[in-house]
């Protein structure tokens, strides 16, 4: 790979993102930057030998990345994005927050932007996450085999045609897994008030979901 990836938040979701890029190979500590507000959150980053700043504003005239990662909370999305259109001639934009449409991408970037949208889900922390991708016109297909490649190191990816399947992707995989923890509270739940001790009533719950 050439270029660099600038990772802008480093939160959970970018974190894990993160952490899966640099112990799977796919991307060397040195190919990293991350933009985090949060002084606690840029130590973390720190200790992963990658490099950090507080602010876009501290990334060099000359950088060039060739991906740039929203990982941001979607609420704060929309005012983070204009400070990044500088790099729309050579990178590829990936956003990661839920609920937010490609067009508040483009609106914010300007004409031309490259911008890929992912919607992944809470096991992607520990590797086995679904990631679900829509690409807008003017990412290539060179550059969503990279991304793809990157996401795969927190799990599974697959990719849609038409962004309004947007909505039930987050259904399913998105909100899934909380669906997921509520059946197994119910099962344990259920367990309970047939008798069986609260510890083993768990572990038949969960380790049933587990098998299946």
């Amino acid at each position: 790979m050439t270029g660099t990836v600038v990772l802008v938040g480093c939160g959970n979701m970018g974190r894990a993102m993160l952490e899966g890029w640099l112990a799977s190979g796919r991307l060397k500590a040195g190919e990293a930057l991350v933009v985090e507000p949060a002084e606690a959150l840029r130590a973390r980053a720190a200790a992963l030998g990658v490099a950090v700043v507080a602010d876009a504003r501290e990334i060099g005239a000359d950088a060039r990345p060739r991906l740039v990662v929203f990982a941001v909370k979607p609420q704060v999305i929309r005012d983070v994005i204009p400070a990044y259109a500088r790099f729309k001639a050579g990178a590829t934009y990936v956003s990661v927050a839920a609920g937010t449409p490609i067009s508040a991408f483009e609106e914010g970037l300007g004409a031309g932007a490259a911008v890929l949208r992912c919607m992944p889900n809470t096991p992607a922390a520990i590797g086995k996450g679904m990631m679900v991708t829509f690409a807008n016109p003017h990412v290539t297909p060179e550059a969503a085999a990279f991304v793809a490649d990157l996401l795969s190191a927190s799990g599974r990816v697959a990719g849609i045609a038409d962004e309004a399947l947007m909505d039930a992707v987050t259904a399913v995989s998105g909100s899934g897994p909380a669906y997921v923890f509520h059946f197994i509270e119910c099962l344990t739940a259920a367990a309970e008030a047939a008798g069986l001790p609260a510890d083993t009533a768990k572990l038949l719950a969960m380790q049933t979901v587990h098998g299946a």
